[in-house]
């Protein structure tokens, strides 16, 4: 009956994917209201929660319940060798199977990678930036063409810098390299000048509190003749 709404648990593609039979875990939106559509949000072996959601309707039509969650957390369930173990036994081994098998960085039968490479370009970046965005221009992937400030972390040292292809650091080396050209030779060369001397006055107006409507009818943090005769 696809019209009744699915209950959180472990659930098998009914069709073959690339000869195999992918498990997913579906998991009630809106657990504790009245959901008429019964979204469901998905988790999968390989990539963990999808941020894909699906109706129960849609979810009975391309899946078959294996356990329900109830009967993963049930004691006896895990405990006893009947059909219910048996069932979450192999449903178990099954999830590790596809979870380890896509531990990689290339694409492994009907199943994404788990693992991805991310190039990064750090330092001052700033005045060279232009060369960034051109750089990426030509990539055919959309997500190679976004500059991003990331900030990762490796061996428990974090380093901030913009994501950029690592296959496109020879094109970015000719543009720097036309860009230093360009600007002289001067390139990296940064003149530091003197801090100029604090402004006492400008620094009292940049840090007095805001006027309010309250600072209109009090002087001195005291009513200045509201309400007195």
């Amino acid at each position: 009956d696809r019209s009744r709404p699915c209950p959180s648990g472990f659930y098998i593609s009914k069709r073959a994917i690339a000869g195999s039979h992918l498990p997913i875990y579906a998991a009630r939106k809106f657990p504790s209201r009245k959901d008429p559509l019964g979204i469901m949000v998905i988790y999968r072996p390989n990539t963990g929660k999808t941020g894909q959601e699906s109706t129960s309707s849609e979810l009975w039509g391309r899946y078959d319940l294996v356990a329900p969650l109830r009967d993963v957390l049930s004691a006896s369930a895990m405990r006893e060798g009947g059909k219910e173990g048996a069932r979450t036994a192999e449903l178990a081994r099954l999830w590790d199977d596809f979870y380890n098998s896509s531990n990689t960085f290339e694409r492994v039968g009907s199943l994404s990678p788990r693992l991805s490479r991310v190039g990064l370009v750090h330092g001052a970046v700033l005045h060279v930036f232009p060369c960034l965005a051109t750089a990426v221009k030509t990539c055919p992937a959309r997500r190679d063409k976004t500059l991003k400030a990331v900030r990762v972390e490796c061996d428990g040292k974090k380093t901030l810098g913009v994501k950029f292809p690592d296959w496109k650091i020879d094109d970015l080396k000719i543009l720097l390299s036309m860009l230093k050209s360009a600007r002289g030779g001067n390139e990296g060369k940064y003149k530091e000048t003197a801090v100029d001397k604090i402004d006492l006055k400008r620094l009292r107006v940049a840090t007095r509190p805001e006027n309010t409507m309250l600072t209109f009818f009090t002087k001195g943090g005291k009513a200045a003749g509201v309400g007195t005769s």
